[in-house]
């Protein structure tokens, strides 16, 4: 009796352990492609921006999303790798009317879908740090989420000198 007990207890845990490593590796998979979304701004920012300030925090964005998603890649193949794979997107995309802006009003769109873009970001890392179990994860939430605090304020600042 005391081992059935035991093994359902075993099985529980292992089942609660699961789906929050099913959950973190699907969090990762989301993130990842959601960080390819700003970056893929960041070429069309070179592109059509005349703004020297925008085009370096465009940049350094880039920079620095690129490098968490090696991280996030690392992770989701030596943490998850038996979770199969989730796509959210068909691709990347970014809003019709930042292609065809006209660089006058390049840079002050380009500022309110990276606003946009980085609040939702936070939103989700704020939901998901309640599931999250995995404790590099959490602090990769913690720093991120005040990195986007501190990019959208440079946004901001950007935008109101435009």
């Amino acid at each position: 009796m005391k081992c059935n007990k035991l093994l359902l207890m075993l099985t529980f845990f292992l089942m609660t352990q699961a789906k929050a490593s099913t959950y973190e590796a699907y969090f990762l998979d989301y993130m990842m492609e959601y960080y390819q979304k700003s970056t893929l701004s960041g070429a069309l920012v070179q592109e059509k921006s005349d703004n020297l300030d925008i085009k370096r925090m465009s940049r350094k964005i880039v920079r620095d999303e690129n490098r968490d998603i090696k991280k996030m890649k690392s992770w989701r193949n030596g943490y998850f790798e038996e979770v199969p794979n989730r796509s959210y997107w068909a691709g990347p995309t970014l809003p019709e009317d930042l292609h065809f802006s006209e660089t006058e009003e390049f840079d002050s769109r380009y500022i309110d879908y990276m606003i946009s873009l980085l609040r939702t970001k936070k939103r989700v890392m704020q939901k998901a740090s309640s599931k999250i179990t995995k404790d590099f994860l959490l602090e990769f939430i913690k720093h991120e989420t005040k990195e986007v605090e501190k990019n959208i304020l440079k946004l901001k600042k950007l935008r109101s000198e435009l």
